[in-house]
């Protein structure tokens, strides 16, 4: 499959298993977002190394910044899949545009359906407790 494709099959399969296990809205911004999302990428990619699991995503960090461009990149892709809204007042904030039963009901219907639920899970634990 094309990188691009993979790319996005990921991010929509991995927001939707977000949407069922978050109240609703994540931070988008700063240090936490972007770390939990590396460490939940370097957590598939030691799953795929095992065999448990297909290969993740390639990720490129700004060398100056320190952020996952493909982080940036879930988001945007998000909000043109109408699955997150950026619309309030500092745009650190994404809130789902669908609920969690239709994410389950879309998530059903990937194959790899377990695999995200429990990327899912991961990204949630690498959250400070205060979203």
């Amino acid at each position: 499959m094309d990188d691009v494709l993979r790319r996005r099959a990921f991010f929509r399969g991995f927001l939707y298993a977000l949407c069922t296990k978050l109240k609703g809205e994540f931070l988008v911004e700063g240090d936490a977002y972007h770390q939990a999302f590396g460490a939940t990428v370097d957590y598939a990619r030691k799953l795929a190394a095992e065999g448990k699991a297909p290969h993740p995503i390639r990720l490129h960090i700004d060398p100056l910044f320190g952020v996952y461009r493909e982080a940036n990149e879930m988001i945007l892709e998000g909000q043109q899949d109408l699955l997150l809204s950026l619309i309030n007042p500092t745009l650190r904030k994404a809130t789902f545009r669908i609920n969690p039963e239709e994410a389950q009901r879309r998530l059903e219907n990937i194959s790899e359906k377990e695999w995200y639920r429990d990327l899912a899970d991961y990204f949630v634990r690498q959250l400070p407790a205060t979203r």
